[in-house]
C-alpha cells in the first residue's frame, strides 16, 4: 500500500484547525523526500509567513548528502597562500538553505509593505526600503481605503493581501489616507519579486592567520555553518575547499573570466546550492 495516497488524503487543512491551532497551520507534503511536515502553531492572523519560512528552511536544511564523508576523507589538503585566500573574502547569499527544497522560500510578487487590520482599515505598519511601495510614497501609518478601485472597508486581511499579490510587473492601484491631509493619495504601484526579511541566509567567509573562515549571518544557520561560529575549511585546490568535520560540506568558489569572486556553491553536482556575492 503507498503511504502518499491515504497521508494525502486524510490530511486537510480543516482537520489540523479542528485539533485547535487555527492561525498559522501549515503543511506540505513531499513524495520525493517521503516527508510530511506539519505545524500546528497560534499566532495573530497575518503574522505567521515568518514561522512558515524558518519550520520549511529549518526541515529540509536538516537533509545531509550521501557519500559526503568518503568524499571528504579522500581529498588531499593543498597549499594557497594568505594573499590568495583574500579574494574569496566577502559575504554571499543564498536564497535557500537546501538544494532538495524545490520551492524558492519567501518570496512573491507584491508591493513591499507590511500591514495589519484596525477599525475595520487596512494599516500600513511599514514599507520594505527599495521595495515598489516605498518607491511609490507610502509611508507606514498610511491607511489603504481601496485597492483597484474597490473599497478595503469589510475586507478580510487575507482578501486584502490577495488583491495586493499577484504577477510580478503588474499594477495595483491604491487609495490612501494619510494623516494630517484632507484628500486621499492615489497611487498605481507595479509589483515586484519580494523577499522579505529571514528569506535569505548570508555566509560571511574571512581569512585569519592563513586560513579561510566561514560563519551564516543572521537566525538560520546553513549545513556546517552557523552564526558566531567561524568554522575554517580545508582547501583540496585553488578554489576549492571541505569542512574537516560535520556534514564534510565541499565549496567551489567561481568567477566569471578573471573578474573577482562571484559565486560559492556548496557541495558541487546534483544537491548543490548557490550563493551570490553581495560585497
Amino acid at each position: 500500500m503507498s503511504l502518499w495516497g491515504p497521508v494525502s488524503s486524510f490530511i486537510s487543512i480543516s482537520s489540523l484547525r479542528n485539533a485547535g491551532d487555527h492561525f498559522g497551520t501549515y503543511f506540505w507534503i513531499d513524495p520525493a523526500e517521503q516527508l510530511v511536515a506539519v505545524q500546528l502553531i497560534q499566532v495573530t492572523p497575518g503574522t505567521s509567513a515568518p514561522f512558515l519560512d524558518r519550520f520549511r528552511r529549518l526541515t529540509y536544511g536538516a537533509f545531509s548528502i550521501s557519500g559526503q564523508d568518503a568524499a571528504a576523507s579522500t581529498a588531499a589538503p593543498a597549499t594557497i597562500d594568505a594573499a590568495a585566500l583574500t579574494a574569496y573574502a566577502g559575504t554571499y547569499r543564498f536564497t535557500s538553505t537546501s538544494s532538495r527544497d524545490r520551492q524558492e522560500p519567501g518570496t512573491f510578487g507584491g508591493l513591499g509593505i507590511d500591514v495589519k487590520m484596525q477599525n475595520g482599515g487596512i494599516l500600513i505598519m511599514s514599507a520594505f526600503p527599495n521595495a515598489p511601495a516605498a518607491r511609490a510614497g507610502v509611508r507606514a501609518d498610511d491607511v489603504i481605503t481601496h485597492l483597484d478601485d474597490e473599497p478595503t472597508q469589510g475586507m478580510s486581511l487575507d482578501q486584502a493581501i490577495e488583491k495586493m499579490r499577484g504577477p510580478v510587473n503588474a499594477a495595483v492601484r491604491m487609495k490612501i489616507a494619510r494623516k494630517g491631509r484632507d484628500e486621499p493619495i492615489e497611487l498605481t504601484v507595479v509589483r515586484a519579486l519580494i523577499r522579505p526579511a529571514g528569506a535569505s541566509t548570508d555566509l560571511r567567509v574571512a581569512t585569519r592567520d592563513g586560513k579561510l573562515l566561514i560563519d551564516a549571518i543572521g537566525e538560520l544557520p546553513l549545513l556546517d555553518f552557523e552564526k558566531g561560529a567561524p568554522v575554517a575549511v580545508v582547501p583540496t585546490s585553488s578554489d576549492e575547499f571541505f569542512v574537516d568535520g560535520g556534514d564534510h560540506t565541499r565549496l567551489a568558489f567561481q568567477r566569471d573570466g578573471a573578474s573577482p569572486t562571484t559565486q560559492l556553491v556548496l557541495n558541487p553536482g546534483p544537491w548543490q546550492i548557490t550563493g551570490q556575492r553581495i560585497d
